[in-house]
């Protein structure tokens, strides 16, 4: 999973076809990640698909919703809880 390929979706889902917009989708799609890892404790490790589309699905929700005034939707929150529970069953690599 690369970055060029993560703006590439969430252009798609917003419905963007210009790059106009391009840095700041790059800047959220950045703050998910780092979010994710940093709050959730989700590393993002490989390419794995459901990790693509949650950042995906998750960037999308933060460009659409810039005010965050209705909180996370419940079936993203549901996703992260997910994925922290899948997080704590990978063993730990040192």
């Amino acid at each position: 999973m690369n970055d060029e390929e993560l703006l590439a979706m969430v252009r798609a889902r917003i419905g963007i076809t210009s790059t106009s917009r391009d840095i700041l989708i790059a800047k959220i799609i950045d703050s998910v990640k780092k979010e994710l890892n940093m709050h959730y404790g989700i590393r993002i490790i490989g390419n794995e698909s459901v990790m693509f589309m949650m950042i995906v699905d998750l960037a999308e929700w933060r460009f659409n919703n810039p005010q965050n005034m209705g909180g996370m939707p419940i079936h993203l929150k549901k996703r992260i809880n997910d994925l922290m529970a899948f997080e704590a069953t990978k063993p730990v690599v040192l």
